[in-house]
C-alpha cells in the first residue's frame, strides 16, 4: 500500500514522505514491512511545474495575440480564442483532416493561393526553415473576408533535436496595410 504523507521531525523540519507497507506471511507469522521514502523534492518540483503550467495557460488564453500549437504532423492541438476570432471559426483540435492552420484558405500577399502544406508553419515542421519571424500571410475566412496577418513561428523539439511540433503566434495587420496603401495612393 502506498500513501503520501507529511512528516514533521522533533526539530520541526517538515518532509513529504511516501509510506509503503507490505503485509506478508513468514513461517506462519504475519509480518509488516514498512518503508519510508523522502519525496519532498519531488513534491516541490510537481508544485513548481503545476504553477508554471497555470501561468502558461493564462498567457496562452488571455494574451492579445492569436496563438495555436500543432504536433509534428501539423495537426492543431490547441488554440486560443483570439486565433478562433481571426480564423472566423473554431477548428476541432486533433482533427486529422485539417493541418497547419485553422483558416479556411491562405493566400500569399500578392493574392495568389497558398496551400496549407506550403504555409510557413508547414515549412517549419518539415525542417525547411528553422522558424518564421514576421511572416506575412493573408487569411480567408468562411464568410469570404480576408485579413492580413503577421506570423511568428517557433519549432518545438525533443531532447534528440527532432521536431515534435510548433507554436504559431499571429496578429491582424489589415488596418495597417489599408492605411499604408491609402498613404501610398495619395
Amino acid at each position: 500500500r502506498y500513501e503520501d504523507l507529511p512528516l514533521q521531525t522533533k526539530k520541526g523540519q517538515r518532509y513529504e514522505v511516501e509510506f509503503v507497507s507490505n503485509l506478508y506471511d513468514e513461517d506462519g507469522r504475519k509480518v509488516i514491512q514498512c518503508n519510508i521514502r523522502d519525496i519532498t523534492e519531488r513534491k516541490h518540483s510537481e508544485t513548481a511545474l503545476r504553477a508554471s503550467e497555470e501561468r502558461f495557460r493564462a498567457l496562452f488564453h488571455m494574451g492579445p495575440v492569436a496563438v495555436y500549437s500543432c504536433n509534428a504532423s501539423g495537426i492543431i492541438e490547441e488554440f486560443n480564442g483570439r486565433a478562433a476570432r481571426l480564423w472566423g471559426r473554431r477548428p476541432k483540435p486533433g482533427d486529422t483532416t485539417e493541418r497547419y492552420c485553422g483558416s479556411l484558405k491562405l493566400h500569399h500577399t500578392n493574392g495568389g493561393p497558398m496551400p496549407h502544406c506550403e504555409c510557413p508553419l508547414a515549412r517549419v515542421l518539415s525542417g525547411e526553415i528553422p522558424g518564421a519571424r514576421d511572416a506575412e500571410v493573408v487569411i480567408e475566412r468562411r464568410d469570404g473576408s480576408k485579413i492580413t496577418c503577421i506570423a511568428n513561428i517557433v519549432s518545438l523539439k525533443n531532447e534528440q533535436g527532432e521536431i515534435t511540433g510548433a507554436i504559431n503566434s499571429f496578429y491582424d495587420i489589415t488596418e495597417r496595410k489599408r492605411s499604408e496603401n491609402a498613404l501610398r495612393e495619395s
